[in-house]
């Protein structure tokens, strides 16, 4: 029988990384024999940031340029909604929070992460909510995992931070997905945190992304978030246009509809299967996102980075961890290093095998500890057979020191392409080895 897992995290934002990690990890866990869902329950600080009229208070005061705004970006919020009614798991039946709670306590295992979810700066002012960090499951006998949870800062409110502290320390399994997320961790708990990939990155995910025409001809992608960094932005196209002149600009807009001038075309309302065929068919992908990032260099695209302050901080470990720490931009200073013929020299294929790598490593240990590993899940003593209990403890050891070796493997060394592959089907099978049901033991 396959086992149930819920997923907490941003799925229900209007952004193009909260959804496709989300949707990433659920193809994942779904690839490995789990039944996967969302609950459809939004937290109450986030309800605000999901609203279609965010931000439409300027000065204490509604204004009606910024609602016009917003509806505009109706047609690009039904079209999130399709992508989800039609690739997600979402249960409908989870809307509040205690039911919200009951499917997690009847859940085999809950994953709490990609995203920012650990971001207490978005919390309520002096009001700690624990839903991220499953106060109200840590009694229940559920895994309890956080998967490239992050806190998309290092500066958090201090008490807010203590009181996390003492819910992350219950998890079975923490895994970060930036140096940043594992040293806060690390600093307010006694837990060490292994580093993974974004989900993303993760092997035997399809993306649905449609067939295009062999001679399309080549664009420059913008994808910008930060509208406080729109002159950033605007530079970088300006400087793009000394090396490819004759190539034209699409940009595809973020949640806040901002434009930059010197585009040629404007893609306002883009769905996320639009978002993933622009980057993986663009000539450059110019963009101050995390996810931008990811999918740019999993696609093998000329990648113009640019970020500054703590957005800066996640896209730097990304790229520092493939090599390429020194191409993102974070003053605008750096800029006419784009015009340097070494700037878009390095090497793709080099950069899709360590994605490979870092990918196959964290499936891995992902797997691992959504298998089971501890006496606490097995009954062996309710066994009346001698034969069975010894059958049973064999197999408990022999599965202990397959994972030890396992956890060696991926801690200590970096794989070829056919170890890597050996490696996360190991995982699996790991996974796999219940060789006798716990429910069924007591009646043997």
């Amino acid at each position: 029988m396959n086992k149930r897992v819920t997923i907490l995290t941003f799925h229900f934002n209007q952004n193009y990384g909260a959804v496709l990690q989300a949707y990433a990890l659920q193809q994942f866990l779904k690839t490995n024999k789990f039944l996967v869902s969302f609950p459809a329950y939004i937290p109450e600080y986030m309800v605000p940031s999901s609203a279609l009229l965010r931000g439409i208070k300027s000065g204490g005061k509604i204004r009606m340029k910024l609602v016009l705004q917003k509806l505009r970006t109706l047609p690009r919020r039904l079209r999130f909604q399709n992508f989800r009614k039609k690739y997600m798991s979402i249960n409908h039946d989870a809307k509040t929070l205690e039911q919200s709670l009951k499917l997690q306590r009847d859940s085999y295992a809950v994953i709490c992460g990609s995203d920012q979810v650990w971001n207490l700066n978005w919390h309520l002012e002096n009001s700690f909510d624990s839903y991220y960090f499953m106060e109200q499951i840590h009694n229940s006998s559920c895994k309890k995992i956080s998967y490239a949870a992050c806190f998309g800062k290092k500066q958090q409110p201090v008490q807010m931070l203590n009181l996390a502290a003492k819910q992350i320390a219950a998890f079975d399994a923490v895994f970060s997905r930036n140096q940043l997320t594992k040293e806060v961790v690390e600093s307010v708990t006694d837990r060490n945190v292994p580093l993974v990939v974004d989900p993303t990155l993760l092997p035997d995910i399809t993306w649905p992304i449609r067939e295009v025409p062999a001679k399309q001809p080549p664009y420059i992608l913008l994808y910008s978030i930060d509208e406080g960094q729109s002159a950033m932005a605007e530079a970088i196209i300006q400087q793009l246009r000394a090396i490819a002149a004759d190539i034209p600009i699409i940009q595809i807009c973020s949640e806040n509809a901002h434009l930059i001038p010197g585009c040629q075309r404007y893609e306002k309302s883009g769905s996320p299967e639009d978002w993933l065929e622009l980057i993986h068919n663009a000539e450059y992908v110019v963009t101050d996102s995390f996810h931008g990032c990811v999918f740019s260099l999993k696609f093998g695209r000329k990648l113009v980075a640019y970020a500054e302050d703590w957005r800066a901080e996640r896209m730097q470990d990304l790229l520092d961890r493939v090599g390429l720490g020194h191409f993102l931009l974070t003053s605008p200073n750096h800029i006419e290093r784009i015009t340097d013929s070494r700037f878009f020299g390095f090497d793709a294929s080099n950069v899709a095998s360590k994605l490979r790598e870092m990918g196959s490593a964290s499936a891995a240990q992902l797997l691992n500890a959504l298998s089971n590993d501890s006496w606490s899940h097995f009954h062996v003593w309710n066994i009346s057979s001698m034969k069975h209990r010894l059958m049973v403890t064999v197999a408990i050891i022999c599965r202990w020191l397959i994972k030890d070796w396992l956890l060696m493997m991926v801690d200590g060394f970096i794989f070829s392409r056919k170890k890597e592959r050996f490696l996360l089907e190991m995982a699996r099978f790991i996974r796999k080895l219940d060789l006798i049901p716990v429910k069924e033991w007591a009646a043997l």
